[in-house]
């Protein structure tokens, strides 16, 4: 079971969110924080795997608090969930390690599809080892193969691997 915590300071937004992840299997809600500095806490006190935040907070904004959780070593991964838009704010996330970025107003069908994707590459990621093929799939969404040049075919690749 992957442990959420939701850092959203809007009641009806994060009550949203809530309900979007309960609908998808394997997830279990650890906790609602309304400012990062009582997400913090709970971070500190109790394992948490993935962290759905958002930048706009009173306080500490989300992007601080991520580069606060980086600068800490603590491990849980984060997925923005914000109506930040902007590049620098985007470039930023991914800089400090989001391992997604959903713009508000989220559509369940992309709020669940990030998650499942979270949940399949930590699956894949667990494992003792990796393949390369496991690894890209998980890094860039497809295998080397399925970006074949112009004119190279599977079967042509095929002969030559062999």
């Amino acid at each position: 079971m992957i442990k959420v915590l939701i850092i959203e300071d809007e009641p009806q937004v994060a009550e949203m969110n809530k309900n979007y992840l309960a609908k998808i299997p394997g997830f279990a809600l650890r906790g609602i924080a309304s400012n990062c500095t009582a997400a913090l806490a709970l971070l500190r006190s109790e394992p948490i795997d993935l962290v759905l935040v958002d930048i706009f907070l009173p306080g500490m904004d989300g992007l601080q608090m991520l580069a606060k959780l980086r600068q800490e070593g603590h491990g849980a991964d984060v997925i923005m969930l914000t109506a930040a838009r902007d590049m620098e704010s985007i470039k930023r996330a991914l800089q400090f390690g989001a391992v997604d970025y959903l713009i508000k107003p989220v559509a369940f069908e992309r709020f669940a599809e990030a998650l499942k994707q979270y949940a399949a590459r930590v699956e894949t990621m667990n494992a003792p080892t990796l393949t390369q093929r496991q690894l890209d799939e998980q890094l860039i969404g497809r295998t080397i193969s399925e970006c074949l040049p112009k004119g190279l075919e599977k079967q042509t690749l095929k002969v030559i691997e062999q």
